[in-house]
């Protein structure tokens, strides 16, 4: 009698189907790559590689940044765990360029997938110094390759857009002035200068009225219209460039963030960007007082696109307060123009997002 109890029991356990937790192990997928010099097809150690879903805003697994890989010495990638679905790969490495076409790979459930070869050309250089008005280093100050878009300058449906593209790896000034941007594809640029951009949840430092300095372009000068065009061949580096940063007045942009319905909105972020050159990142920001007010000091004239971003709150399951995020909405942007005094009395209307 025992010994059929046990046979029994055996029995049942074998019918029972395994626990969620090994369900999904059994499911889950694994890809494995290489990161390789498109030039020398050797491995690339220390490239990041990332995974995301084929589709943008596609939900694959819990919430968070995306899954990423970074290449040993034999510049092997892996990733484990992945569920079943269709994804794109991502790669990147300091002083390569950025490749523009997109790998994807269609993933099955509990599948040991060989991912593709991702390849990386080496990117060309620019490196210098930047300098004040008495020729003394700037410290940390950004400087970003802009690829000329010649296609702007002259008539046709494009006239009018941005002449100018950031491109490659920006480079911060150190404690004497210098520089070095990588990772560009052969081409025509442009090398501005600028303040670090400003932190989304920070206002200006510099006080209204102050010096502050001033998106400079090499050789000097803050029309882009006037910069020094650098052409840069395949994997080369022009180095030794040198020119001083220019400062203006600063100045200040305020006015309230209002909702659909006219009401102040506390907590907005407003950012200030500039208008034309699309590269050196905001040039002010702040977050509105519960009254919906905002003020941005140190704004050197120019122009700019002012943009306000509302809170969004997302609650938890249960009702509990989870995160908080920020919904932008293109029809609040506004246009300005700084020239010798400061801007007040704006009114950015955004929507209010819904609350989930």
């Amino acid at each position: 009698m025992p010994m059929r109890i046990l046979t029994f029991g055996v029995f049942i356990v074998a019918l029972s189907p395994p626990p969620l937790s090994v369900q999904a192990a059994q499911s889950a997928a694994t890809i494995t790559g290489r990161v390789i010099d498109g030039d020398t097809q050797a491995p690339l150690a220390g490239a990041r590689v990332m995974l995301l879903p084929a589709l943008m805003g596609e939900p694959r697994g819990p919430m968070g940044p995306p899954a990423q890989s970074v290449t040993g010495d034999d510049g092997r990638y892996t990733f484990s765990g992945i569920a079943e679905g269709s994804y794109r790969l991502q790669v990147q490495r300091i002083g390569f360029i950025q490749p523009t076409d997109v790998s994807t790979v269609q993933v099955g459930a509990g599948q040991t997938l060989a991912g593709p070869d991702l390849r990386l050309s080496k990117g060309g250089a620019i490196s210098g110094r930047v300098l004040d008005a008495r020729g003394e280093p700037m410290v940390e100050v950004m400087v970003t390759a802009l690829r000329k878009q010649s296609d702007n300058l002259g008539p046709g449906p494009s006239r009018g857009g941005p002449p100018a593209l950031a491109a490659g790896q920006p480079g911060q000034t150190n404690d004497i002035g210098e520089f070095r941007i990588a990772g560009l594809p052969a081409g025509d640029y442009y090398v501005s200068a600028s303040s670090r951009p400003a932190t989304p949840f920070g206002g200006s430092s510099s006080p209204s009225g102050g010096a502050t300095p001033v998106t400079t372009f090499y050789p000097g000068t803050a029309s882009i219209a006037e910069a020094h065009v650098l052409t840069v061949a395949a994997g080369q580096t022009i180095n030794s460039l040198e020119f001083r940063m220019l400062f203006a007045p600063g100045y200040s942009v305020a006015g309230v963030v209002v909702d659909e319905t006219n009401t102040p909105v506390a907590g907005a972020m407003v950012i200030l960007m500039p208008n034309q050159v699309v590269g050196p990142g905001p040039r002010g920001s702040a977050r509105t007082e519960p009254d919906g007010a905002f003020k941005i000091n140190g704004v050197a004239p120019g122009s700019y696109v002012l943009n306000a971003s509302i809170p969004m709150t997302f609650t938890a399951s249960g009702g509990g307060l989870g995160s908080v995020s920020y919904s932008s909405d293109p029809s609040s942007m506004i246009r300005l123009t700084v020239v010798d005094r400061d801007v007040a009395g704006l009114t950015v209307v955004s929507r209010k997002p819904v609350t989930r």
